[in-house]
């Protein structure tokens, strides 16, 4: 499952999680879901492992019987967020960036060679996390008989209908990622003068909606040392980096170490390449 930032990735694999929870819990299904959050299984490059770790995280008083129903196959495996995983340290240095994704990535590609062909995988992430779907396919390691959903924006009919229960108005330039319009609207800021204060200037506005990101992704990544100004610094130097491209084809892994290094004055580390993974990719080589 592809999406774009704040596209409903994580709310649409929580929903199906729930969904295969109730129906194992009500006995209509003798398939155990496990959700994991990939972002706490960085580094982790073996199933039993990550399922062992996630199953004493939760209390579980017999992590080894997770991992002998997930091997008879009879659990169905959630994992979101490959595109918060990054490469062990030393792959990083001597490799380049597409040699690093297949690295970071070995978690997902194992679980899915293992996981017996009965039973259910259920896989999201970022597709900027990758420079093609080619590269992710071969990357994750799934091949053409699986199926695989693109999410996008809310719809003109689907805006409507999320605005009409919320009660809530939205300026026109605004993006409609549902993830966004669901935090706005949430803390209220989508309604009576919340709501004109973030429209009376798109440059504002754009200007808040990108300082909420940072704040977003700053809090999504553990222990990565940043403010969210920091993040937000170094995306404008990005910025910047990319506008001066000629030939169009973007970024490239060294831009990404230029540009930090100027920004923080220091070599990317592991929690820094966290961060700048989680960034679209451009032409790398």
């Amino acid at each position: 499952m592809y999406g774009d930032y704040g596209s409903g990735k994580s709310m649409t694999l929580r929903d199906i999680y729930f969904r295969a929870r109730d129906r194992f819990s009500s006995g209509h299904s003798i398939c155990c879901p496990v959700y994991l959050n990939l972002r706490e299984h960085i580094a982790q490059t073996q199933p039993d492992e990550a399922l062992y770790r996630h199953a004493e995280k939760i209390g579980f008083p017999e992590p080894y019987s997770i991992i002998a129903a997930w091997r008879a196959g009879f659990v169905i495996v959630f994992l979101d967020g490959f595109d918060e995983l990054t490469p062990p340290q030393f792959a990083s240095s001597v490799i380049n960036l597409r040699q690093a994704r297949r690295f970071a990535v070995e978690l997902v590609r194992r679980f899915i060679e293992q996981t017996p062909s009965s039973a259910s995988i259920i896989v999201a992430g970022r597709e900027s996390y990758f420079d093609s779907r080619d590269e992710a396919r071969s990357a994750l390691g799934y091949n053409n008989d699986c199926q695989v959903f693109d999410l996008t924006g809310f719809t003109d009919h689907d805006i409507a209908r999320f605005l009409k229960a919320k009660d809530a108005q939205i300026p026109s330039w605004l993006p409609t990622r549902p993830l966004l319009l669901g935090y706005l609207a949430n803390a209220g800021l989508l309604r009576g003068e919340q709501a004109q204060n973030l429209s009376l200037d798109p440059a504002s506005g754009w200007d808040q909606m990108l300082q909420r990101v940072c704040e977003r992704e700053v809090s999504q990544v553990w222990g990565v040392g940043f403010e969210p100004n920091d993040l937000r610094f170094f995306i404008e130097g990005l910025a910047t980096q990319a506008r001066k491209a000629s030939d169009g084809l973007g970024l490239e892994d060294r831009d990404l170490r230029n540009v930090f290094r100027g920004v923080f004055g220091r070599d990317t580390d592991e929690p820094a390449r966290l961060l700048t993974m989680r960034l679209p990719g451009g032409c790398v080589t």
